[in-house]
């Protein structure tokens, strides 16, 4: 079936840990009523019971069953918004483990309804988790390697998204020439090896870095701004979830010009590699 469920907070049930039932007081597996219910909930297998597939398997099975009640198949009277539901089931599709815990909580909220307790908290419930799911997550990240040209008249550029300890390798082209003035010598993304950015007004002013050198700015989730230097390759570290972006290393963008031979001009290629 084709399952719909968007991305949302949590607040309104706590996420502690889920205390087993006693054999005597635990629902039967599946769709199931006891006295005083309007309608059915649905209880999950004892996952611990099973083989890691038949877990994996398992946990598709459960979650299509919520989203059937969710979406109002089960004709019982309950009926959440589908955008709540698309934002639900994209999260739960992107961490499987927790629809097992999802599940539990689910059932009690369910029951809750269907004993005349109203759905108000369980819509909190539902419209609330995406957020909670993914909370601390990376959202993103670089899935494989990606291609651009370098633009000669712009600093920061090639923006991606990088999560906490990923590492990625920036490469540039290395037998493509431009210079960043109309006088300056023709150089590769390795930069001006003759003129140091150390002290002057440069994206990156240290030591390690030239004049025309690609450089490479981070920027993380908390604030926190890094420059380095790349050349024609180097690889980074994301130190936290955030994005990279990259550049010549320059102080004027407007002079700057790829290398014209034979009337065919140069273009860098740039990539960003995830590195296992």
């Amino acid at each position: 079936m084709t399952r719909a469920l968007w991305l949302l907070p949590l607040a309104l049930v706590a996420c502690g840990e889920k205390k087993p039932l006693q054999d005597s007081q635990q629902p039967p597996t599946g769709w199931s009523s006891e006295e005083g219910m309007m309608g059915e909930c649905y209880y999950p297998p004892d996952f611990s019971a099973m083989t890691t597939i038949d877990r994996k398997l398992a946990r598709g099975d459960v979650l299509d069953h919520m989203m059937s009640q969710w979406n109002g198949s089960r004709d019982d009277g309950v009926k959440f918004e589908p955008r709540v539901l698309t934002n639900v089931e994209n999260q739960l599709l992107l961490d499987p483990v927790k629809i097992e815990e999802v599940v539990l909580e689910n059932y009690d909220l369910c029951k809750t309804a269907m004993t005349g307790g109203g759905t108000d908290e369980w819509t909190a419930w539902l419209t609330r988790l995406p957020h909670r799911l993914s909370e601390g997550k990376c959202q993103g990240g670089l899935a494989g390697t990606m291609y651009n040209y370098l633009e000669l008249g712009m600093s920061w550029q090639f923006e991606a998204p990088i999560c906490k300890d990923e590492t990625v390798q920036v490469t540039a082209s290395s037998n493509d020439f431009y210079r960043t003035s109309n006088d300056g010598p023709w150089v590769n993304a390795d930069g001006n090896k003759e003129k140091s950015a150390a002290g002057g007004n440069y994206l990156c002013a240290t030591e390690s870095c030239y004049d025309g050198q690609l450089v490479m700015r981070f920027r993380g989730e908390s604030g926190r701004e890094l420059i380095v230097p790349i050349g024609v390759q180097d690889s980074f570290q994301a130190p936290e979830n955030g994005t990279i972006a990259v550049s010549i290393n320059d102080t004027d963008f407007t002079d700057n010009a790829f290398k014209n031979e034979g009337g065919v001009t140069h273009h860098t290629q740039l990539t960003y590699t995830p590195v296992d």
